[in-house]
């Protein structure tokens, strides 16, 4: 992810092109794979049709899932949507409740770090992005100069 300003007041965190030109090649190939298995689909068992369908939905995927970060000064909001087609999810932060930002180690994805916004310490931390521990650090730099918000003792190594 790569941290744009639109303007002194405006920014947005968005995905790199080689990002997005690996993508759509993957959609492409498992689409005319997915088109290929369509068409031969006559009394084939049921593997084939579930390979099929998940082929079609991780296409589909691929092709339309988006993540948008929006970071309004003015407005104290940053704005987080996932979206396909249609809205998947949204969510609005304020900036005047964030406390500091934080990047730490992924439990959940090995050789993965993550960008957390700290609110209170009584809260759960929000998981705002993940990445190599390289690009988190360049991001929360980013952000909490433009947020004018504290960075909390980075992951180092």
């Amino acid at each position: 992810m790569v941290f744009k300003q639109l303007s002194p007041t405006q920014a947005k965190i968005t995905t790199t092109r080689f990002s997005k030109i690996s993508r759509t090649i993957i959609s492409a190939i498992l689409a005319v794979l997915t088109i290929f298995m369509a068409t031969r689909l006559g009394d084939e068992n049921y593997g084939v049709v579930i390979g099929w369908a998940f082929g079609a939905l991780l296409g589909w995927h691929l092709l339309f899932a988006r993540k948008q970060i929006h970071i309004d000064i003015a407005n104290q909001t940053i704005s987080t949507r996932v979206s396909s087609i249609y809205l998947i999810a949204q969510q609005d932060i304020s900036i005047a409740d964030i406390k500091a930002f934080r990047v730490d180690k992924d439990s959940t994805r090995q050789h993965q770090y993550k960008l957390s916004i700290i609110m209170d310490e009584r809260l759960k931390p929000i998981r705002l992005e993940f990445g190599s521990l390289q690009s988190m650090n360049i991001l929360a730099e980013k952000l909490s100069d433009f947020c004018n918000k504290t960075l909390l003792n980075s992951a180092k190594y």
